[in-house]
């Protein structure tokens, strides 16, 4: 571990910031280690913060998030600290211990050295599922969080930055777009409710043990959203192919619902773009260049392209 005062890299720089503004936990640190390195592909782990594991002189640790500058103002971090305290009070994330958001600083109780990330390999085995499933409900009848989510608000956020900053875009990239726009409206309309959501399926996004149990992390964009949302963004990220997102649709409402496997899989392409165009817009305007944010974003535009492309995406339009 590292001495406070004493930062050798950008992000240690950004760690030592973050602790200073840190209220109850900032005062009691005096050495720290960074514990991320950012990684956009094969897997996005890491990008939106510096994790480090701090420590006080009495022995206390805690995990820092420090949020790199080109991200914090992507995000209400007032926001992300509601759900996060809200996600740790019910068991089903680490707890929040301290926060500064305007300073883009959280930090949380420290999981064991017998937590890790969670790889696709060990998510999506049918009761990995359904314990992926059981945090996501529990967190969906829990206290509504501050944020409201809207999915398509979000696309059209990142669509619009693309097309007004010089952004590389696909040939097909307005196809896509209003391959979206066609089915907006219907998907919209046919919303199940708006309940508490963390609403990212990354599998870095899962912190598993070795008796195998697991807890949620990073509920950068979380809000109450529809639970079909919430499903899909788990279930695009972990299942291979359309049947095995049938398995989990079954898996999550206990029989086949065709009309959720419908908008789930739909849900899963305006995913898929979010993330996507997310991906080309960091790549133009990240300084950080190391990160492989291009080639997450075309690999996301190609899944949803795919899924576009499909035999049966007119009958999901139509499905519910």
């Amino acid at each position: 571990m590292r001495g406070l005062g004493q930062p050798t890299t950008t992000d240690e720089c950004l760690v030592e910031e973050a602790i200073r503004y840190l209220p109850y936990v900032g005062s009691k640190v005096s050495r720290y280690e960074v514990v991320t390195v950012p990684a956009a592909s094969p897997i996005r782990r890491a990008v939106d913060a510096v994790g480090a594991r701090v420590q006080s002189t009495t022995g206390d640790e805690w995990f820092v998030k420090a949020y790199y500058p080109d991200i914090k103002g992507l995000h209400n971090l007032e926001e992300v600290a509601d759900a996060s305290d809200k996600a740790g009070a019910l068991g089903v994330a680490p707890k929040l211990i301290d926060a500064a958001p305007a300073h883009g600083a959280l930090a949380f109780e420290l999981l064991g050295e017998d937590w890790h990330w969670g790889r696709l390999d060990e998510l999506n085995s049918l009761a990995a599922l359904k314990e992926q499933m059981a945090l996501r409900k529990a967190i969906h009848n829990g206290p509504a969080f501050a944020r409201e989510r809207n999915i398509f608000e979000e696309l059209y956020f990142y669509v619009d930055r693309a097309r007004h900053s010089g952004v590389p875009v696909p040939p097909d990239f307005d196809w896509l777009i209003n391959s979206v726009e066609d089915f907006a409206p219907a998907l919209t309309s046919a919303r199940m409710a708006s309940v508490p959501a963390h609403g990212d399926g990354a599998s870095s996004n899962v912190m598993i043990n070795d008796s195998g149990s697991m807890r949620l992390i990073d509920f950068d964009v979380a809000g109450n959203d529809d639970p079909a949302h919430d499903l899909a963004a788990m279930l695009v990220e972990t299942c291979f192919f359309k049947e095995d997102v049938r398995v989990g649709v079954r898996t999550w409402a206990g029989a086949d619902d065709p009309s959720l496997f419908a908008k789930c899989m739909l849900y899963g392409i305006v995913d898929d773009l979010r993330w996507g165009v997310w991906g080309l817009v960091l790549f133009k305007d990240s300084p950080r260049q190391d990160v492989e944010f291009f080639k997450y974003g075309q690999w996301r535009l190609l899944r949803a392209r795919m899924n576009i492309q499909d035999r049966d995406f007119e009958l999901w339009c139509r499905s519910f």
